[in-house]
């Protein structure tokens, strides 16, 4: 190997080593019920002034309601901690959004507590909102676990803009 090419490759060791040093993650399994609590307490912010406005239709809501009833595995959240514990939601917006408000307990424009439509495997959903849908489907939807990804606060402020500049540019263009 010529030593052009061995330069190269330790500096690109070095500076790769570097940049993770500047980030510290961690993940966790929380159940939905607990994020509405999350919310509702101030410990989950969500401010989608910088996120996408809330472009889901019906028809995606109840995609989403009905994949949780039916344990279909969805996409992680991403979220950016602060110094006193806070979350500040980084990706995910239309998932938590779209559960909460059918909670009815999303404090924006959002519209609360709609109706589901028919869904693409349970068509018998339509019609059904969070006040009519059977008790144990209300506790299986809070009780369903989403998977939590943590950017900690000790992590570099520069390297948690560039995360949510990325997840913002890959959400624009997937979805």
């Amino acid at each position: 190997m010529d030593n052009d090419l061995k330069d190269k490759e330790d500096a690109l060791e070095k500076e790769i080593s570097e940049e993770r040093g500047k980030l510290s993650t961690d993940r966790m399994d929380i159940s939905f019920g607990e994020l509405i609590n999350l919310y509702k307490n101030g410990e989950l912010i969500i401010r989608p002034e910088y996120q996408r406005l809330f472009r889901w239709t019906s028809k995606q809501k109840t995609a989403l309601i009905e994949s949780i009833l039916l344990s279909i595995p969805i996409p992680p959240i991403f979220v950016a901690e602060d110094k006193e514990g806070i979350w500040e939601l980084v990706d995910g917006l239309q998932r938590v959004a779209t559960f909460i408000s059918f909670f009815g307990e999303f404090d924006s424009t959002t519209e609360n507590r709609w109706k589901l439509e028919a869904g693409g495997l349970i068509k018998n959903l339509n019609g059904f909102d969070i006040d009519t849908l059977p008790s144990k489907y209300k506790i299986s939807l809070k009780r369903a676990v989403c998977r939590v990804e943590i950017i900690r606060a000790s992590s570099n402020s520069r390297i948690k803009q560039e995360l949510f500049e990325r997840y913002k540019t890959d959400n624009d263009v997937n979805k």
